[in-house]
């Protein structure tokens, strides 16, 4: 798909979050997304925009949750993203704004989920009809990642069994409520399948989140079911 000449010349452009759940202007964005990332339809360019979005939010909410005690809101009002377009790559800035301070813990999965990602994923499956679970496991695997990976290396990490703990309590032990859903749409992402991929223990996804078919066609991930299939 050819770049569209307007796009080369637009830099940093701003776009306040919550305009992500107006239906007009969340198309908008994601039809630049998906000609940035050359991909063949919304319902991929939404996939990958949630996988991108869940990182930047859970990252900038959990990681001083667990490493620094600390429980700030990352709302929906005040974060904004910032993309070059002229940019080579889709590469957007997440700025949270100012994140007051919560008094518990719940409360933060609350402004992460029912009052942040939730109505975003729901205004994306509207607009694409990228089925929610892609976007659910999207959003687990970022939390998996923060946990098993990021913060276990951080060097100020704390022990194993705390950040099992604060894992288990996001995506096991926090109720549906918390998401704004009937059940916890996480949980069913939090398996032991593992397999053996190119020399590494991987947990297999249960959906494709269709990167295989952006920048013009490339190979599926490790983690992808259809790894064996295509």
């Amino acid at each position: 798909m050819p770049m569209e000449p307007f796009l080369l010349s637009e830099r940093n452009e701003t776009l306040h979050a919550h305009t992500l759940t107006d239906e007009a202007a969340c198309r908008r964005y994601l039809e630049k997304v998906q000609q940035k990332m050359q991909a063949p339809s919304l319902l991929t360019a939404a996939s990958q925009f949630s996988k991108r979005y869940a990182w930047f939010v859970v990252q900038a909410a959990f990681s001083p949750m667990t490493l620094e005690g600390r429980k700030p809101l990352v709302t929906l009002g005040e974060s904004q993203l910032v993309t070059d377009w002229s940019a080579e790559k889709w590469s957007p800035v997440f700025e949270p704004g100012d994140t007051p301070e919560a008094s518990r813990e719940e409360e933060v999965l609350r402004e992460v989920f029912t009052r942040h990602l939730t109505p975003i994923w729901r205004t994306l499956h509207a607009v694409s009809r990228v089925p929610m679970p892609i976007l659910w496991e999207n959003t687990a695997i970022r939390v998996f990642s923060l946990y098993e990976k990021k913060l276990n290396a951080a060097e100020d990490a704390p022990a194993p069994e705390k950040l099992q703990q604060d894992l288990s309590s996001i995506v096991q032990d926090a109720p549906g409520e918390v998401f704004d859903t009937s059940f916890n749409p996480l949980r069913p992402f939090y398996t032991s399948n593992f397999e053996n991929r190119r020399g590494t223990d991987v947990r297999v996804r249960q959906t494709c989140c269709f990167v295989y078919e952006t920048d013009g066609g490339r190979s599926c991930c490790k983690v992808c079911p259809k790894f064996h299939k295509l």
